[in-house]
């Protein structure tokens, strides 16, 4: 079994899983830029005010996550096998971050609706009931699915070839002074 997954691994390159982890940011982003919450204020002028609030005001830490996604990305184009395990565990905590964001809205959206409706009529009582939209739900799936990524990146990164520039190796010290300096101008570190 074993076996079967290194090969499997070997098949998912380094270009697919960052594409894969790239996407997934943008999903995220998708997914937060909508209306999560619908909620009504009033004014002294107004006796009802329709207010949306996106996911990226409801929460502002899935925003955040979709970010971090990009960064996690490009990261993974540039790390050696150590940084793939920083970058696999960072894209699983974003994933984590996404999910627990979209459900803290989904379970308790009053605190979201009053602090927008306050921003938006200078008055934080609601004056209607307070309406979730699908898209937290969907934040929630979407985050569970970016840890699934992480494990993904994890599982397949095992495979992949490293490069002595990226990796740091027990390469041999050079006998003098100039083979270090030599060593130093091609980019190596002799030490």
């Amino acid at each position: 079994m074993s076996g079967d997954a290194g090969v499997r691994g070997r098949r998912v390159g380094r270009g697919r899983a960052i594409l894969v982890v790239l996407v997934t940011a943008g999903v995220v982003f998708a997914v937060a830029a909508p209306a999560w919450v619908r909620a009504v204020g009033s004014t002294a002028l107004v006796a009802h005010v329709p207010v949306v609030i996106s996911g990226t005001r409801a929460s502002t830490a899935v925003g955040a996550a979709a970010l971090v996604l990009l960064a996690a990305g490009g990261a993974l184009s540039l790390v050696g096998r150590a940084g793939r395990w920083v970058v696999a565990v960072v894209v699983i905590a974003a994933g984590i971050l996404v999910a627990g964001s979209a459900l803290a809205v989904i379970v308790d959206p009053i605190p979201v609706a009053t602090a927008a409706v306050a921003e938006q009529t200078g008055a934080g009582a609601l004056s209607g009931a307070v309406r979730l939209t699908v898209f937290p739900y969907l934040a929630t799936v979407v985050g569970v699915v970016v840890v699934a990524v992480g494990g993904f990146v994890a599982r397949v990164s095992g495979a992949w070839a490293t490069s002595a520039r990226h990796d740091v190796t027990a390469a041999a010290a050079p006998d003098d002074d100039q083979s270090a300096w030599d060593a130093l101008t091609r980019g190596d570190d002799p030490t």
